[in-house]
This record gives structure tokens, sequence and C-alpha cells, in this order.
């Protein structure tokens, strides 16, 4: 890898042909909510295939990604290259990478996506903390009123509710949407939600 041994065992490339949700490994960063989201998408492969316009990189290691932005309404595309950030824990171990790992077969597309993203949001901190509706909703191109958030509330109920998005992608408690349910209601409403295709996750 560039030099600094990191995967210098395996043969890299963006997806091997194949996508799979276990190849999410979140690194160094409070975005569970982003890793959520991408193991999630990846259960239908062609999703993620999708956001690269090409399966390998230019001659400088490029990708072209689209995600979409909420904000906006409308899909844009993000170059990155193929460079990513890496740790030293310590002088034995030596290097790691720092974010999303490459998967143990060489797969890179969740640490280039994850790349990605942090460009879209204004950098790898801008991720710590979030909501998995918000990456779904910049990765499948759903238009945030149709993204719903779930809480459960420690009394047998869950509160759900629609985000209104901010400039910077957090949500306001003014502008929730929202109410509540039992936990059977919402049991029943997340097996429709199953049979319908909707895609689901949790962070």
């Amino acid at each position: 890898g560039r030099g600094e041994g990191l995967a210098d065992g395996l043969s890299l490339s963006l997806t091997k042909g194949r996508v799979r949700p276990w190849d999410v490994e979140q690194g160094a960063n409070g975005n569970c909510w982003v890793m959520s989201a991408l193991a999630a998408v990846a259960e239908r492969p062609n999703l993620i295939r999708r956001l690269f316009a090409q399966d390998v990189p230019d001659a400088r290691g490029r990708y072209d990604v689209r995600l979409y932005s909420l904000l906006e309404g409308r899909w844009v595309t993000h170059i990155i290259d193929d460079r990513l950030p890496v740790l030293n824990f310590d002088s034995e171990a030596g290097l790691s990478l720092a974010y999303a790992k490459i998967s143990n077969d060489g797969q890179l597309w969740p640490a280039l996506l994850e790349k990605a993203m942090a460009k879209h949001m204004g950098g790898y901190a801008a991720m710590d903390g979030g909501s998995s509706s918000f990456a779904l909703g910049t990765l499948l191109g759903t238009p945030r009123e149709k993204l719903i958030d779930a809480y459960h509330c420690n009394n047998g109920e869950w509160n759900l509710w629609k985000i209104r998005w901010s400039d910077d992608h957090a949500s306001d408690p003014e502008s929730y949407d929202s109410h509540r349910v039992s936990s059977s209601t919402f049991l029943d409403m997340l097996a429709d939600a199953r049979r319908s295709g909707f895609v689901m996750c949790a962070s």
C-alpha cells in the first residue's frame, strides 16, 4: 500500500466483484451511524456499486463518487483519491488505517465511501456523531421527507420522527415531527417495512 506496509499481502480492488455487509469495519472515528448505513446498503450490492463511476481508479488513483445532498435535493459528484489516513498506535504494531478498514480480502469500497462521505460533510471530524437516516439518504438519494428515525424511550414505547436537516446536518429538537408508538406496533411497522424492501439500520 504505497510503501506504508499496509495491505501489502492483499490484492486490492474496489469490490472484487462482490459487496458484503461484513466488509465494513469502523475505525477511530465516532461514525457508527455511517458504518451502519454502509453495511445496510451493502445488503443490496448494486446500490453500492452505482455510487462509483468506475471500478478502477484513473492513473492518479482517483475515483468519482456520487452522493446525494439532502440540503440541495440533488446528486453531487466528489473526486477522491485512494490515499487513506493512517495511525501509528505503537512501534510494534506499526501503522494501521485510521478510519474504515480494508476488508480481509482487499476490498477498498468501505474506506473509499467513508472518505467520500468525509469530503461531502467537510472532513472526517464532521462525522463524529450523527444519524443513520442522514447517511442512508446520502447513499440512496432518498428525499429527507421520507426518512424516519426511531428512538426507544425505555418505557415500552418508541418515538418516531422526521427531521428537517439543518446546514450542519444536525437535528433541531424544535423541528421534530414526532409521535410515540408501542413496542408491538413498532415491530409490526418494521416487519411491514422489511417486506416492502426498505433499507433499515441501527446505530
